[in-house]
């Protein structure tokens, strides 16, 4: 946990200090840079945290309950010979699976893997100050979907106790 703490701000810190705009060669993907939150299932709380690098995206994810890391992952979307990929890397994983982008438009993107056990499909939709995530495929025979909304966090919010 307390490597997760600290890990956290330092990438915080030193994507914020690099403000110049880089050359984001998988346009249409800026939008998603910077911090999300999902604490309606407080004292669960979500954040997504993504930044421009000079292959694409990179970005953590990470959910604390009562302020315990229970869930940490690695992203990153990138050009990977003519095709986009999404490389999600949960915990300290070495096995990189890569979704290939099969949809992109100005209101969703969407990452397939047909050869993954779950999720086969990563989804993001962008509206305006919000955010929705989900995974989706089938696993056991049965089709499921887990959604993970968000909202763009503010400079200065912090999750609400409820």
């Amino acid at each position: 946990m307390r490597k997760i703490v600290l890990a956290v701000p330092a990438f915080v810190l030193l994507t914020s200090c690099h403000r110049e705009q880089l050359p984001n060669r998988l346009s249409g993907f800026d939008w998603l840079e910077g911090e999300w939150v999902n604490d309606s299932e407080f004292p669960l709380i979500t954040r997504e945290i993504w930044h421009q690098t000079a292959d694409g995206m990179a970005g953590v994810s990470f959910t604390l309950e009562n302020g315990d890391t229970i869930f940490f992952e690695s992203m990153e979307i990138k050009k990977s010979g003519n095709t986009t990929v999404y490389i999600p890397t949960i915990g300290k994983s070495e096995k990189n699976i890569a979704f290939t982008l099969i949809s992109k438009d100005d209101s969703e993107f969407v990452f397939e893997n047909k050869e993954n056990d779950f999720p086969q499909r990563i989804h993001y939709r962008p509206a305006g100050d919000s955010l929705i995530a989900w995974i989706e495929g089938g696993k056991d025979g049965k089709t499921l979907r887990m959604d993970f909304p968000y909202k763009r966090k503010k400079y200065g919010d912090v999750p609400s106790e409820k």
